[in-house]
């Protein structure tokens, strides 16, 4: 828990904003899906490797262990792809569902089933967890 200490003396003009956030308090499992905080709101969260959290940059007790961009996260991990099978002529659209799947959606490339290219579809992106593609006639 942090403690705020504001002096009595603090004068802001009235056009000034002052921003509190908690990087924890987003719930997110991965390090790709806590960067996707940080575009989506601006903050400046990263990934501490050491307690697997998204946390504010001096809440990591190592700054080797501190991921703020999705070149330094580990590996993508798949744990789920929905449905497990499709007709040979494709047009099969595939939920993956993982950790680490990418900040954006650009961010995925190059995703093959059985050889053929499976094209990545925006919408049911999310970010770090989920993509979805449709797969290409075999």
């Amino acid at each position: 828990m942090r403690t705020w200490v504001f002096s009595s003396d603090l004068i802001l003009p009235s056009s000034s904003s002052v921003t509190l956030y908690n990087c924890s308090a987003f719930s997110v499992t991965s390090c790709t899906s806590c960067l996707a905080v940080n575009i989506d709101t601006g903050y400046d969260c990263g990934w501490c490797n050491g307690t697997s959290r998204c946390v504010e940059p001096e809440t990591c007790t190592s700054l080797l262990t501190f991921v703020n961009q999705s070149h330094q996260c580990p590996s993508p991990v798949l744990s789920s792809v929905s449905p497990s099978s499709g007709p040979f002529g494709g047009g099969t659209r595939l939920t993956i569902n993982g950790t680490n799947l990418g900040v954006t959606v650009v961010d995925i490339v190059n995703v093959t089933v059985g050889g053929v290219i499976c094209v990545i579809q925006p919408e049911g992106f999310r970010p770090g967890e989920q993509f979805v593609c449709v797969t290409g006639n075999y």
